[in-house]
């Protein structure tokens, strides 16, 4: 399945620099894996991370040799529309510092509790904001100065959130006030890959609270305080 992923990166109107395949198994490869990486398809093998092993890898191994670039990380279990990296490198050009994605939550919060992640609302705004939780679907840029910081974390994700990288990267991006934005007011359309959808990491979170005791885990009172202040209407600070 992860073969159908990559090759709709591949169709894009903007490919990118580098294609990484993460594995933490050493085990024989479909052959259609194994014609990606006769076209440029990166094989890395890397400890068994769970969802982590799309991103700490990279920050860990490779992030000083490319210190000045953003990274892209996407699902595997869905197909990437044409425009969507090059929809997120543009944004990038205007907007450096901030998280960019085509499909985000807007974090619910009430008396200073954060509310059950299935209660969220989907994000309906292409301002930047706290409260703008980035999920994988789609495609997700992190700039590249949020990636030192998500190395200075380390490894705490195993013990906080073993099977929600979205979970634990978002908690980061409060706690050193990098603001997400969505490309646009209406999350991105995806395809889910058939025979995907029904075992997704996602749903299995959601459907068993995973991922409810995980943002218990992350978010600190300072998370809450910060997400309590910021306005998710106009998506700037609130005052009084």
């Amino acid at each position: 399945m992860v073969a159908i992923a990559i090759e709709s990166v591949g169709r894009g109107s903007r490919l990118p620099s580098r294609i990484v395949l993460w594995l933490d198994e050493d085990r024989p490869l479909p052959d259609s894996v194994r014609r990606l990486e006769r076209r440029g398809l990166e094989i890395r093998q890397c400890q068994d991370l769970g969802p982590h092993k799309k991103y700490f890898p990279y920050v860990s191994e490779d992030l000083d040799t490319f210190p000045e670039s953003p990274l892209v990380i996407m699902d595997d279990d869905s197909m990437l529309s044409r425009t969507w990296l090059e929809d997120l490198v543009e944004l990038h050009r205007t907007h450096p510092e901030d998280i960019l994605c085509h499909r985000g939550w807007t974090i619910g919060i009430a008396h200073d509790h954060i509310e059950p992640y299935i209660d969220w609302q989907e994000c309906t705004s292409s301002e930047a904001s706290l409260r703008t939780f980035a999920t994988g679907v789609g495609g997700v840029l992190y700039p590249p100065s949020f990636l030192h910081h998500v190395r200075e974390k380390g490894r705490q994700f195993l013990t906080k959130a073993p099977r929600a990288d979205d979970v634990w990267l978002n908690s980061i991006a409060i706690e050193n006030r990098y603001r997400t934005r969505q490309v646009r007011p209406q999350a991105s359309s995806v395809r889910a890959i058939p025979g995907t959808g029904g075992e997704s990491l996602a749903l299995h979170n959601v459907d068993l609270g995973l991922n409810d005791r995980q943002i218990e885990l992350c978010y600190t009172s300072t998370h809450r305080a910060v997400l309590t202040e910021e306005d998710p209407l106009n998506r700037r600070t609130a005052t009084t």
